[in-house]
């Protein structure tokens, strides 16, 4: 025994009950049926590939399962090595301070400095002073994330 088609006014009202998420199954079921059939109304064959796309993929063979590759462990490796190769080169480019007991300026008598002949009384130069200060650390905080950014690019190409 076949089921019935609906009619276009079926098929509407289904449509509404199916977009606001009341259609039971078998009310789903018979609109996939009437949009398989070929008899949809043409103001919604628009909706025929919504309740198509089971047949579609059918029509073209069986689903076979996508076995996943495993390159994480070996990206973790690399980062990794980048990392210590990273540490080792800071090593070597900043080495270390020397003793204070070795510098010159050490052994000399300490003299004390007279700091007022440098103070700033005009208020109008402590604003130009500040704002140079701010600046300068402004371009320093804004040339940083570009150079770890550069740093992050290549280091990314040689782990890819």
């Amino acid at each position: 025994m076949e089921k019935e088609l609906l009619t276009h006014e079926e098929a509407t009202r289904l449509l509404d009950r199916y977009f606001a998420a009341d259609s039971s199954l078998a009310e789903e079921e018979r609109l996939r049926a009437y949009f398989r059939s070929g008899r949809a109304a043409p103001e919604l064959q628009e909706f025929r590939a919504l309740f198509g796309y089971w047949d579609e993929l059918t029509a073209a063979g069986p689903l076979t399962p996508v076995r996943a590759t495993r390159r994480r462990p070996l990206r973790h490796y690399l980062a990794a090595a980048a990392g210590i190769l990273l540490l080792i080169a800071a090593f070597f480019a900043y080495p270390a301070t020397p003793a204070t007991e070795a510098a010159p300026l050490a052994e000399a008598e300490a003299t004390e400095i007279d700091w007022s002949k440098y103070e700033i009384t005009d208020p109008e130069e402590a604003v130009r002073v500040l704002h140079g200060a701010l600046k300068t650390a402004s371009n320093g905080l804004q040339k940083g994330p570009r150079i770890t950014v550069r740093g992050l690019q290549s280091a990314s190409k040689i782990i890819d």
